[in-house]
């Protein structure tokens, strides 16, 4: 059963999100899901009626986190058109610190295994998960990256971290050469992805 909240953070920035837990959630796995573009805005059942109930399904034992980026926003503050990109050049967006902020709470308010904090995103959620999981891998065992694009300079940061990556040729809206040199760059500093 996901329920509804709202969180406001530390510098005023409200956010919607949605928290699903067990029956019996001692020492759990904790996984964030980032939506894509469309799932933008104020109305955080839009985002629980896509890929969730599947994921909840095939994670029992897993408190699931899913919070809503308003309308306007987006998890990382570059253009999907263009694929890889630099964190360096690219400050973290607003959205993105308050989902951290969000996790940081609620690691400290439930009992979350915190060794297995887990991201799963696609397209624009795709972005977030690389761009979440470079600006703070000491907070993620593992991930999950469709159709987004990263910084592939940051490749030694992932290369001991599990991740799953999938990106179709058809994808009109994020190019795969933003898959592809995220994983070709995790490869080359000497990782293996899942």
């Amino acid at each position: 059963m996901m329920n509804i909240r709202e969180y406001l953070s530390d510098s005023n920035d409200q956010m919607n999100y949605g928290v699903a837990f067990p029956e019996d959630y001692q020492d759990l796995p904790l996984l964030i899901y980032l939506h894509g573009a469309g799932e933008r805005g104020s109305d955080n059942r839009v985002t629980l009626n896509s890929c969730i109930p599947y994921i909840a399904e095939a994670m029992p034992k897993a408190i699931i986190l899913v919070p809503q980026c308003d309308l306007n926003s987006r998890w990382g503050d570059t253009d999907w058109g263009w694929g890889s990109y630099s964190v360096d050049e690219v400050p973290e967006s607003a959205p993105m610190k308050t989902v951290m902020e969000l996790v940081g709470e609620l690691k400290t308010q439930y009992s979350i295994d915190k060794n297995c904090v887990y991201a799963i995103g696609h397209s624009m959620g795709g972005y977030a998960v690389w761009d979440a999981m470079i600006r703070h891998n000491d907070v993620f065992a593992a991930g999950v990256a469709i159709c987004g694009a990263g910084d592939p300079s940051k490749a030694e940061v992932l290369k001991d971290t599990p991740m799953f990556v999938f990106h179709g040729n058809w994808d009109e809206t994020v190019p795969v050469s933003g898959s592809q040199e995220m994983v070709q760059a995790i490869k080359d500093a000497g990782g293996t992805l899942v």
